[in-house]
């Protein structure tokens, strides 16, 4: 029997057998509808049970969809519309927005419940923050800023009564922002948020025992307010050495600085002692020296460098009396201070009134002012510069006719002219504030030499004729800064050439030369 069985579905025809494989493809195709169809269902019954609430109304699930989550107003505005926190994309879907409750309008962040009643009928509950501001801006002082500014883009077109730019001290001011044709009441608080920017003194050296305050630390503050300062620690001055403290700068905004500082102690507290201080004259035009005689000693430091410092306004060309200020500091800080009356004379009729110490702080001026540009150690270059000096600075003029070599040379300064005599003043002057020995050679009359028996020749001049001795190295030389019309320049020269030049020129340059020192063959 199984035999044939086996036998008869071995021999079960093609068609037989494709008959039975489409029947199979139904079956699935009807599985796989069906499963379909249930799994719709299933999203219908789970989205019924996530809208339907414990008292039956549909709720909204997500928020976000409708309304924005955050709303912000000024203090003193009443409360913002409901639909203000509705998105524009979504508000064509509601029909009607209300509160929940009446929100709290006091400063601050609070919760708020927007009813929604749908175009479909249906309710949601929306959930937002709405942000209650004090109608305040804030401007840095020192600055102008914009409602846009201060308030945010959508103040861009604000404007501000009165304009911001009047308050330039820290405070509250009420002011008027208008918008859109509305008027907010505001404050503006100017305020100082930037903390001071100090200058530290460079140097900081201070004496033993010293009391020390912050302006000892302080060069300079800028700040937009008063500032105050205090120490970390109060600083020390009880022993010598380096020591450090911290200065706490704080303006009346609150900011503050803090820098740390590094000083030294040493020494005492006695300023260095100015000698020497005396009342000053020159003439209209001319220049002094005011360090002449002039020296600080320090009981500490010994001699200290002294300044000078000339009225706000100084004008030498100007006649009148000033105030002088001489100051010297010793390394612990000390600074010693005295003053001096500068009577600056008209240029004209003023030159008996001058001391001679008054004529030589002009030469020094001078002598300084070629040290500048000439070796002073270089003798007889600094004797050349002195000659140039005179020749450059000074016109010949017959018959000035003064006999104060000292006045001389203060004529020859103040007027720009003279004489032999000038000429030989003011070179005197020179040399000598340079430290070179001279002299006065004076030519003999012309009525001396012709009536001497023993003197062969006869002068053809009357005038007389001044020119200087000048000590250059050891030696002796003729030093004559008058201009000769020919051009010849008497610059050291031997008593050879001057006798030669003499001769061959009327004996212009005769003298006793027995008065005189020899100079080098």
């Amino acid at each position: 029997m199984k035999g044939y069985v086996m036998k008869r579905f071995g021999n079960q025809t093609q068609e037989q057998r494709s008959a039975g494989s489409d029947d199979k493809k139904i079956q699935r195709g009807y599985m796989f509808a069906g499963l379909m169809l249930l799994a719709v269902i299933i999203v219908i019954l789970v989205s019924a049970m996530i809208h339907r609430s414990k008292d039956g109304q549909s709720v909204l699930a997500a928020a976000p969809d409708y309304v924005t989550d955050h709303l912000t107003v000024w203090s003193g505005e009443p409360a913002p519309s409901p639909y203000s926190f509705l998105y524009a994309r979504t508000s064509h879907l509601v029909s009607e927005a209300r509160y929940a409750e009446i929100p709290d309008l006091s400063v601050g962040d609070h919760e708020v419940a927007i009813l929604l009643r749908m175009n479909d009928g249906t309710t949601r509950t929306e959930n937002a923050v709405l942000t209650v501001t004090e109608p305040v801006m804030r401007m840095e002082a020192g600055t102008v800023a914009t409602a846009e500014q201060m308030l945010g883009s959508s103040f861009k077109d604000a404007v501000i009564t009165p304009p911001v730019s009047q308050f330039t001290e820290l405070g509250s001011y009420p002011v008027t922002v208008s918008l859109d044709g509305r008027d907010y009441p505001f404050t503006l608080i100017v305020q100082d948020t930037t903390a001071p920017l100090v200058t530290i003194r460079k140097n900081l050296h201070f004496y033993v025992n010293q009391k020390l305050t912050a302006e000892d630390f302080v060069e300079s503050c800028e700040d937009l307010s008063e500032v105050e300062y205090h120490f970390s620690a109060e600083p020390t001055t009880i022993s010598e050495g380096t020591h450090t403290v911290q200065l706490i700068a704080t303006d009346s905004g609150g900011n503050s600085q803090t820098y740390d500082l590094t000083y030294e102690v040493g020494g005492d507290g006695e300023a260095p002692m100015i000698q020497g201080v005396t009342k000053m004259q020159t003439v209209a035009g001319v220049r002094i020296d005011y360090l002449r005689g002039i020296k600080a000693i320090d009981l500490g430091d010994g001699t200290v460098e002294v300044k000078v410092q000339e009225p706000a306004g100084f004008d030498i060309k100007q006649p009148g009396t000033y105030e002088i200020v001489y100051s010297a500091n010793d390394s612990a800080g000390n600074i010693g201070k005295e003053t001096a009356e500068l009577v600056v004379l008209p240029a004209v009729g003023s030159l008996d009134s001058l001391t001679s110490e008054d004529v030589m702080r002009m030469g020094d001026y001078i002598v300084g002012e070629l040290k500048k540009v000439t070796s002073y150690g270089e003798r007889q270059g600094f004797a050349r510069a002195i000659f140039d000096y005179v020749q450059t600075h000074m016109q010949y003029v017959n018959g000035t006719n003064n006999d104060d070599w000292q006045q001389a040379a203060v004529s020859a300064l103040s007027l720009g002219y003279g004489d032999s005599a000038n000429y030989y003043g003011l070179s005197r002057l020179l040399l000598t504030c340079a430290e070179f020995d001279n002299m006065m050679v004076e030519r003999q009359s012309a009525q001396e030499i012709n009536q001497d028996d023993n003197a062969p020749k006869q002068v053809e001049w009357y005038a007389p004729h001044f020119w200087n001795l000048v000590r250059v190295n050891g030696a002796w030389y003729h030093f004559d800064a008058s201009p000769y019309y020919g051009g010849t320049d008497f610059f050291l020269w031997t008593d050879a050439q001057i006798d030669y030049f003499s001769a061959m020129h009327g004996n212009c340059y005769e003298r006793d030369k027995s008065l005189y020192p020899l100079t080098p063959n």
